[in-house]
């Protein structure tokens, strides 16, 4: 499962992937009254992760292209 975690991501991300595991698993509790393997919430808690982190640097590529003269602290990866 760890192989599915990438390069650079931080313990911070590790946190969101073991909430969003817990909320797929409630939200199966309450819904349909039964769970699924633990690994298959944790598979697609990294899914979710991974996808949204893609979705974010995305949406700051369009930013950084659509407004090329925003302050230098909306691009975290600029060395002002």
């Amino acid at each position: 499962m760890c192989l599915l975690l990438r390069e650079g991501q931080s313990g911070a991300d590790l946190k969101r992937i073991v909430d969003e595991g817990k909320s797929l698993y409630a939200y199966d509790l309450i819904t349909k009254g039964a769970a699924q393997e633990p690994t298959d919430y944790m598979l697609r808690a990294i899914e979710n992760v991974n996808s949204s982190r893609e979705k974010y640097a995305q949406a700051e590529q369009r930013a950084r292209t659509n407004r090329p003269d925003r302050p230098s602290w909306f691009n975290p990866d600029s060395q002002s």
